[in-house]
């Protein structure tokens, strides 16, 4: 997210802790130019720059040309490190492209553009005639299919 203003809406708001914790509850969404959020609640924590969406969170927003979509149970955003984590049952669309796993890892330039995507344990991607998938077993070795 960019230092831009946020137009957001929800059917509750919290403000705690003398401002620095802003909690949004049901129905949440936000929007900002190209960027739509959308989670069950959304929680701001000014003191560590932190966003938290949490219950079945939803972020789409343009990288390049590109429609990016990632949905997850949580996505956590730290402004300070340009980054940010989707976790419990992450999935991303991307082009065609369809990256999987219990949670995946975004990282953004100075430009605000995607420059990296990590994604961690249970991994499935697929593109168009090409699939792959990485487990680990209950001894903890990494297995790979294609």
């Amino acid at each position: 997210l960019a230092n831009k203003p946020l137009f957001i809406t929800a059917a509750a708001l919290e403000v705690t802790d003398g401002g620095n914790l802003i909690r949004f509850r049901e129905k949440v969404q936000l929007f900002q130019d190209d960027i739509e959020l959308r989670a069950g609640e959304m929680l701001f924590e000014n003191a560590s720059s932190r966003m938290t969406c949490r219950n079945d969170a939803e972020l789409k927003f343009v990288s390049g040309n590109d429609p990016v979509e990632l949905r997850g149970q949580t996505i956590v955003f730290n402004h300070a490190e340009r980054k940010a984590v989707i976790s419990g049952n992450a999935n991303l669309h991307q082009a065609g492209n369809i990256l999987g796993g219990r949670q995946i890892e975004l990282d953004f330039d100075r430009g605000n553009q995607l420059e990296s995507i990590l994604a961690r344990d249970n991994v499935v991607f697929s593109r168009e005639n090409l699939s792959a998938r990485s487990f680990i077993n209950q001894k903890g070795n990494s297995h790979k299919k294609g």
